[in-house]
């Protein structure tokens, strides 16, 4: 996944800002017996945080699942300039899918009932740093609030971390409805975290993105995946094991994953031949031999922190899995088990090599920072 250096764009934003014709955007809420819930001032939150947007080019789509409570008169009361269709659906992503085919903008935002736009200018922000970036997504921090408005955390966007958890709100994202498209939309197989699944196919299918540098949404405890923790943790599970896990990883090692830090071991093979820093290299070494516990194929690093407490610091950030899939004469080596990057074939008198245009491994240079990077992801970083 490309990103893109907000700071880079927040000049070209104080240099111009082009007002032409702006792209029109969808904003998709969804909706079902929610005065029954006790969340109808919730709803009206969200519905005004909608409405005073300064961007001007957006529709906003409300889909409501056959609420029987006065929901649906509480929506054309309350939203009046929104499109309203209410009728049974099959649970939060096929609603979210229905709101994909109605929606008429080339860029598509998912702000739920109980949640709202911290600012007037966040979609203009957004769209900003989008049109200047020509990024496929944004996202940002967000804030979480409880029932009263007061803010309990924010929540960090760490998108170099989507191989093991959910790395940012997607009430922050705002997406080229193309993208989605291609993607295949949301998988109604997954009750609480389709959006989790959507996020890391969007990636793996080489989306870039672009972070925004402003909190511009706020998500509210007390929705479902907050009371149904136990659920959504269950679906994450299968969710990493379906895009990530080889095919002889156990359950136990995929619930791992979500905990602890798994380094296959062939990563430090690599890790020797590669053209990074002598220094940064044995320091990895030691750092995951010191602090790993030998799982057969796999270091396990059981640290919370991830962070070597010395003056010169380490993080680990990520590992992805490698995957080696053998043909008649063929062998074909994946990262994330979807993108081929090496492959071996076999002939009656020579052997053929072919190394695909992917940035396997690199090393970049950020002042005091040194990190390693996977297929452009980081894995590692040094702190001079």
């Amino acid at each position: 996944m490309q990103r893109y250096q907000s700071s880079k764009i927040e000049k070209l934003l104080n240099e111009t800002r082009d007002k032409g014709t702006q792209a029109k955007i969808s904003i998709i809420t969804i909706t079902y017996n929610i005065i029954e819930a006790k969340r109808a001032k919730f709803f009206k939150q969200c519905i005004n945080s909608i409405y005073s947007q300064s961007y001007q080019n957006i529709e906003h789509i409300i889909i409501d699942g056959g609420s029987n409570d006065g929901t649906v008169e509480l929506l054309k009361k309350e939203a009046h300039k929104s499109k309203i269709i209410s009728e049974p659906d099959n649970g939060i992503y096929d609603a979210f899918n229905k709101g994909l085919k109605y929606a008429q903008g080339q860029y598509i935002a998912f702000l739920n009932a109980d949640d709202y736009y911290t600012s007037p200018k966040s979609i203009e922000l957004s769209m900003d740093y989008l049109n200047l970036s020509d990024a496929d997504f944004s996202y940002s921090k967000c804030y979480f609030t409880d029932d009263k408005g007061d803010i309990l955390n924010i929540l960090d966007s760490k998108p170099e971390l989507f191989f093991a958890r959910m790395p940012f709100c997607h009430q922050t994202m705002i997406c080229k409805k193309e993208t989605i498209v291609k993607a295949g939309g949301f998988d109604t197989n997954y009750k609480l975290s389709a959006d989790y699944d959507l996020i890391i196919k969007l990636i793996l299918n080489g989306a870039t993105s672009v972070e925004i540098p402003h909190i511009i949404a706020n998500f509210r405890h007390g929705g479902m995946s907050s009371l149904n923790a136990e659920l959504s943790r269950s679906e994450c599970e299968d969710i990493i094991k379906k895009h990530f896990a080889a095919e002889d990883d156990n359950d136990e090692l995929v619930h791992n994953i979500l905990y602890h830090i798994l380094i296959p071991k062939k990563l430090f093979e690599k890790l020797e031949k590669s053209n990074i820093d002598p220094y940064l290299k044995q320091s990895i070494k030691n750092y995951a031999l010191q602090n790993g516990l030998n799982l057969g194929k796999y270091v396990l690093i059981d640290d919370e922190t991830l962070l070597q407490k010395s003056a010169k610091k380490i993080k680990l950030l990520f590992i992805p899995f490698f995957k080696v899939k053998v043909l008649e004469n063929t062998k074909e080596y994946y990262i994330f088990n979807k993108a081929k990057f090496f492959e071996i074939e076999t002939a009656s008198n020579k052997t053929n090599y072919k190394l695909f245009n992917l940035p396997v491994f690199s090393t970049r240079n950020y002042g005091s920072e040194k990190a390693f990077y996977v297929f452009n992801v980081p894995i590692f970083k040094y702190y001079a």
